[in-house]
């Protein structure tokens, strides 16, 4: 039997972690409706609450690359409802 990876968009990622912070629904509702695993839901919201922290560092000394990335991050977070 194969296995079929599936590959979900980082808009999809984001509302999904946005849903289990906002703790409206169960871990178990919101992975059902979204139609994923609740580890995998739960790696998402802690890759999206640590990736959070940065965003209020304001160092001078930030990387390009590390600006770009902050900046894609907030683009996600802000399309989503």
């Amino acid at each position: 039997m194969t296995t079929i990876k599936r590959v979900h968009s980082p808009n999809f990622k984001a509302q999904v972690a946005l849903d289990l912070i906002k703790e409206v629904e169960t871990v178990s509702q919101i992975c059902s409706r979204h139609g994923i695993h609740p580890t995998q839901a739960k790696k998402w919201k802690e890759n999206l609450l640590s990736n959070l922290v940065p965003i209020f560092d304001q160092r001078p000394d930030a990387t390009l690359a590390e600006k770009d990335r902050l900046i894609e991050l907030q683009i996600v977070l802000s399309a989503c409802p």
